[in-house]
């Protein structure tokens, strides 16, 4: 999932009037979780309860044709328990999809993702992605934008923390055959 530029997942629940239409959940840069806080702390008080969640519902949830709602207040516009089932539904999406460096459990995603990459199956994609460096005299500099095809800034935490695993992964595999 996260060796896709655009990490995502499909989500079961439906809203009331498009049950027709598919849902996913799309990764979330951490500027973009950082933009929905931001937004929520200027909001006037009386609308701040269930803020963040229009926010990051606005900015997470997509359909075949593009972003699900034009924004936060269209979410809003959904009634209360199902705005707080679908806000659910999209944090626990992220949790998979989009890890970030605040807010994660940075340690354990970091461990499982060197396991998997010293993994038989994976071990073509981490030589690739771990390769992706410029060598200059300044030493090693990471260019995973090239496995990926997109601009650096528009690189997720998730997909940095793949290339670091992959690195390190590499790295252990070198100290062994030392």
């Amino acid at each position: 999932m996260l060796l896709d530029p655009h990490p995502e997942r499909s989500l079961t629940c439906r809203v009331n009037g498009a049950e027709d239409v598919p849902l996913r959940v799309r990764a979330l840069r951490g500027i973009d979780k950082a933009l929905v806080e931001d937004e929520t702390a200027r909001a006037p008080e009386a609308a701040r309860d269930g803020a963040f969640i229009r926010g990051l519902v606005a900015a997470a949830l997509w359909t075949p044709e593009g972003p699900a709602f034009s924004s936060s207040e269209a979410v809003g516009a959904l009634p209360h328990p199902e705005l707080l089932e679908l806000g659910r539904h999209v944090a626990e999406a992220l949790c998979v999809c989009s890890p970030m460096y605040c807010g994660s459990d940075v340690r354990a995603w970091e461990r499982t993702l060197e396991e998997g990459a010293l993994t038989g199956g994976n071990w073509h994609e981490t030589l690739a992605l771990a390769s992706c460096v410029d060598v200059s005299l300044a030493g090693i500099i990471p260019r995973p934008d090239r496995y990926w095809g997109v601009p650096l800034k528009r690189l997720l935490d998730g997909h940095w923390m793949v290339y670091r695993a992959a690195r390190a992964a590499v790295e252990k595999l070198k100290e062994k055959k030392t």
